[in-house]
C-alpha cells in the first residue's frame, strides 16, 4: 500500500535533525524526488510480490506481524542514527498511536486483498485512496473539493465497480479473469475498499497534525501498532505457522526490508518534490504490478478490469494534475 494519500505509512520526511527541512525548489531537487519515487514504487512492488508468494504458506495477518516487527526495530534504529525523539512529544503521542493504528489496517486489508487477487487488481483497487482522501479532507479539513476531484471520485467509483464485478451490475455468472472462489473474492473486494478508507484516515489525520513530529516516528508508531493489531489476530484468531525455513524467513526478510525501503524513498520524494507530479509518478506502482503479475504470476486481468484500471489511474492522473495546476495557479514555484 499512500505522496502521502498513496499509502497509510508513508508520510512526508520531515528533519533530518533538530528543525524542520524546508522543501526545495530548485529543479535538480525536484528530479531527484521524481527519481526517489520511481524507485520507492519499485521497491513496494517487489515487497507485494513476495508478499503474494509468502500468501500461499502463511496468513496475511502473519505476514503483517512479521513485516511490522522488522519496520519497527528498522525504525527506532535509524530515529537513533538521526537522533530525533522516537516516541515524539508527549501531547502528540495519542494522536500517533490511532493514526498508526488506522495505517496498520489499512496495511493489513491491503496484504490480503494480495494474497487472494490478481496482483495488478488488488495493488489498482487500493489506489482509490486518494480520492477517498480528498472527500475526507473535504468533510474533516475544509480543504477545496473542486471540478478535479469530482472527476477523479466518478472515474475511480466506476473504475472499482468495473474490477469488483458487483453480481447486482455483472449477475452471478459474469466470469472473472482470476480464478479466486467468489466468496473470498467478496470479501477481498470488501477489504481492498476497507483498507483504502482506513489509509485515506490516516492520511486526513497526518494532515491534521502537520509537521510536528519526524516521519521515522510516524514509521515507529505505525511498526508498534501493527504489531499490536496483527498480532492479536495472528495469536487469537487466526492459524498461524512458525516458518520452517530458510527460504520462508529470507522471504518475509526481504518483505520488511523492501517496505522499509521503499517507504523511506517515497519519504525523501514527498520531501523533494511537488505533490502533483509526485502523483503522477505514484502510478509506476500499477504499472509494475502489471508486469510483475503478467511475467511471474502468468496473471492476465480480463479486458473489463484493465477498462477499470485505466479509469482508476485516469482518477488518480486527475488529481495529480489538478494538484500540479494548483501549484501553477497559486504561483508557488515548482522549479
Amino acid at each position: 500500500m499512500s505522496v502521502e494519500e498513496g499509502a497509510s505509512e508513508n508520510s512526508p520526511l520531515l528533519v533530518a535533525s533538530g528543525g524542520f527541512l524546508p522543501r526545495p525548489n530548485d529543479r535538480k531537487s525536484e528530479i531527484a524526488g521524481l527519481v526517489a519515487m520511481c524507485f520507492s514504487s519499485f521497491f513496494f512492488s517487489v515487497m507485494a510480490i513476495f508478499v503474494k508468494y509468502s500468501g500461499q504458506a502463511f496468513p496475511s495477518m502473519e505476514i503483517v506481524f512479521i513485516r511490522s516487527i522488522i519496520q519497527f526495530v528498522l525504525a527506532i534504529i535509524m530515529c537513533r542514527v538521526l537522533q530525533v525523539p522516537t516516541f515524539g512529544v508527549p501531547g502528540l503521542r495519542w494522536a500517533l498511536f490511532i493514526r498508526g493504528f488506522f495505517g496498520a489496517i489499512g496495511l493489513a486489508m491491503n496484504y490480503y486483498a494480495i494474497t487472494q487477487l490478481y496482483l495488478a487488481d488488488a495493488t489498482v483497487l487500493f489506489f482509490i485512496s486518494p480520492v477517498l482522501t480528498a472527500v475526507l479532507a473535504r468533510i474533516f479539513l475544509k480543504e477545496p473539493y473542486g471540478i478535479f476531484e469530482s472527476i477523479a471520485c466518478l472515474l475511480c467509483t466506476i473504475g472499482f465497480l468495473l474490477i469488483g464485478k458487483p453480481s447486482f451490475l455483472f449477475g452471478d455468472g459474469f466470469p472473472n479473469s482470476d480464478d479466486v472462489d467468489a466468496e473470498k473474492r467478496k470479501w477481498a473486494i470488501g477489504a481492498s475498499l476497507l483498507g483504502a478508507t482506513m489509509s485515506s484516515i490516516s492520511v486526513v489525520m497526518l494532515r491534521q497534525m502537520g509537521k510536528t513530529a519526524h516521519f521515522m516516528t510516524h514509521v515507529v508508531y505505525f511498526g508498534g501498532s501493527s504489531i499490536l493489531f496483527s498480532g492479536f489476530f495472528t495469536f487469537f484468531l487466526t492459524e498461524s505457522s512458525v516458518p520452517n525455513t530458510a527460504l520462508s524467513w529470507v522471504v518475509l526478510l526481504v518483505i520488511g526490508v523492501t517496505a522499509f525501503v521503499g517507504q523511506s524513498m517515497q519519504n525523501k520524494g514527498v520531501q523533494l518534490a511537488p505533490a502533483g507530479p509526485i502523483m503522477l509518478m505514484r502510478n509506476f506502482d500499477i504499472v509494475f504490478a502489471f508486469l510483475f503479475g503478467i511475467l511471474l504470476f502468468k496473471e492476465v486481468p480480463d479486458s473489463v478490469s484493465i477498462i477499470g484500471t485505466v479509469l482508476i489511474i485516469g482518477g488518480t492522473l486527475t488529481i495529480g494534475v489538478g494538484k500540479w495546476f494548483g501549484f501553477s495557479k497559486s504561483g508557488v514555484n515548482r522549479h
